[in-house]
């Protein structure tokens, strides 16, 4: 009797739950629904975001490969010297200096890779640093037209501000601290401040973590320092190696490769001084 009155419960309560479905369904519905769009909402925005961030980084990329392509015209234009008019050298020199600063600009906007940012910042201290020692165009001294609204000193001070801004930041990848490192001492040749130079080459040579190309182009600056400490003449960055490949030399001109994937760089420049 106890077993058949406990069935019978069991069935009426089974029996309500089923017509209560309709009316549950209704009134925790909406409910459901509205947490299963939001899971799928918030699922979305993240994806979204990834891909935002991932085009980001592929243009800021692209810009600094645009930005070292601009510079490099300031190499070329010195190349042809004498053989191009003062007014076609004033003219790469403005627009390279205009180019590759807004390009910058709009990287260190734009980016937030610590290997993209230093890497923009590095360029930005090689820009100011070329075209602080770029040469004295013929007729400057009576053509408006042929000078440059900023001094050398100016652009060597933003030159160093760039660098030495590399080289204290702490999220900054050690090569290009090293670079960073490289400039400020080329900076402080072209300021013949000799001692300062001194220091930066000779902390790379101490430092037991720097590679090998990096300290012997270190100590090769280090040794030829008494022969550098004359007023110095328009001279090009020299590739400051980020690899185990031997560095070139302080003469020849080069800059950074182009990134191939959105990630960073993968080599970066350091300017070597001018010598008279």
């Amino acid at each position: 009797m106890k077993a058949e009155r406990r069935h019978e419960l069991k069935t009426n309560t089974l029996d309500q739950g089923i017509r209560n479905l309709p009316e549950i369904s209704r009134e925790h519905g909406t409910k459901i629904l509205v947490g299963v769009l939001a899971v799928l909402l918030l699922i979305f925005i993240v994806r979204q975001r990834v891909i935002s961030n991932r085009e980001s980084a592929s243009r800021a990329a692209q810009r600094l490969d645009q930005a070292r392509a601009i510079i490099n015209q300031l190499d070329e234009a010195v190349d042809m010297g004498l053989s191009a008019r003062p007014a076609d050298l004033a003219s790469v020199r403005k627009q390279a200096y205009s180019g590759a600063t807004d390009a910058l600009q709009l990287v260190l906007e734009s980016a937030d890779d610590p290997r993209l940012l230093a890497e923009a910042r590095l360029a930005q201290g090689d820009l100011n640093w070329k075209l602080a020692n770029f040469p004295e165009l013929p007729g400057a001294q009576t053509q408006p037209a042929l000078q440059f609204p900023r001094s050398p000193q100016d652009l060597l001070k933003a030159a160093q501000d760039s660098y030495q801004n590399v080289a204290e930041d702490p999220a900054a990848p050690p090569e290009s601290v090293r670079t960073a490192r490289l400039g400020l001492a080329a900076v402080y040749e072209n300021r013949r401040e000799w001692d300062k130079a001194r220091a930066e080459y000779q902390r790379l040579v101490n430092d037991a973590g720097v590679p090998g190309p990096f300290k012997n182009l270190a100590q090769d600056r280090l040794n030829n320092l008494d022969l550098v400490q004359r007023p110095p003449l328009f001279g090009a960055p020299a590739t400051a190696p980020a690899t185990s490949t031997a560095p070139t030399t302080s003469t020849a001109p080069t800059t950074t490769t182009a990134p191939t994937t959105t990630t960073a760089p993968s080599t970066s420049t350091a300017p070597a001084p001018a010598q008279r």
